[in-house]
């Protein structure tokens, strides 16, 4: 369906969609610096460097990490004021018309089985799930070799695929449905004392990690977005500083 598309952008990442799963966790806490730096000279910068790293997330042509974009922004702008509400809905509706045609259709394509990246995703899920059915409680092992052991016998259309381009199915078909609660509970526990904190006091930094959390785990469910090591270990950076502010903000609090 998209011919038209010369290039994909992917930085050091080998592949765009790693490389727009970078830029989600990154660009709300860009945004945040932005919004809360005085100085003329850093907010310059960081104006340059959200600039920089919203045309690579365009052009990494990535739908499921434009969608993770577009919603922890609208998340953060939220938070900062909700007059941004009207602002965003009259952005999204100018923005047709400004973007290029190739980046319209390809945004408009989200859903269409016609397109081959779409139905090859959606054939294995039905596979993983199929999967599951037999080894929900303890999952097959870890790693795309214990995955490629298991998953053709229960393959869609005879689609081969290294994970399940799904974290949470990911999750069951490693560590089954124990390691799936574990990693729920985490990310429960973490949106738990963030809003906590930000009930108490409205820290922006934590706000942007909370967004790109979640505009994270929303490509995680087109995605295995722990396929690759380097966002693996950007994802707990950023997990542990907003861990830390959280804590920070407790101790503040009881003196």
């Amino acid at each position: 369906m998209f011919e038209d598309i010369r290039m994909r952008v992917y930085s050091t990442f080998e592949n765009p969609n790693v490389y727009g799963e970078y830029l989600i966790l990154v660009i709300p806490i860009i945004l945040a610096l932005l919004w809360t730096e005085r100085s003329i000279l850093p907010k310059v910068m960081y104006l340059g460097m959200l600039g920089v790293t919203m045309i690579a997330a365009v052009l990494t042509f990535s739908r499921g990490c434009w969608l993770g974009i577009i919603l922890e922004i609208a998340i953060l702008l939220l938070f900062i004021d909700r007059r941004f509400i009207f602002l965003g809905i009259l952005g999204m509706l100018l923005l047709p018309f400004v973007l290029p045609e190739t980046i319209v259709n390809r945004f408009l394509s989200i859903g269409n089985m016609g397109d081959s990246s779409t139905s090859y995703r959606v054939y294995i899920w039905l596979g993983t799930i199929a999967m599951l059915k037999d080894y929900w409680f303890s999952g097959v092992g870890l790693g795309k070799s214990s995955f490629n052991a298991v998953y053709p016998i229960y393959s869609y259309n005879g689609v081969i695929t290294p994970h399940s381009h799904n974290l949470f199915l990911q999750f069951m078909t490693e560590y089954g449905i124990a390691g799936l609660f574990i990693f729920i509970v985490l990310i429960y526990q973490f949106y738990k004392e963030a809003v906590i904190s930000l009930l108490h006091e409205k820290n922006l930094l934590l706000a942007s990690i909370a967004a790109g959390m979640t505009g994270f785990y929303l490509e995680s469910l087109f995605d295995y977005t722990w396929y690759n090591y380097r966002v693996v270990l950007i994802f707990w950076i950023i997990l542990s500083i907003g861990m830390t502010v959280t804590v920070v903000q407790k101790d503040i609090q009881k003196e």
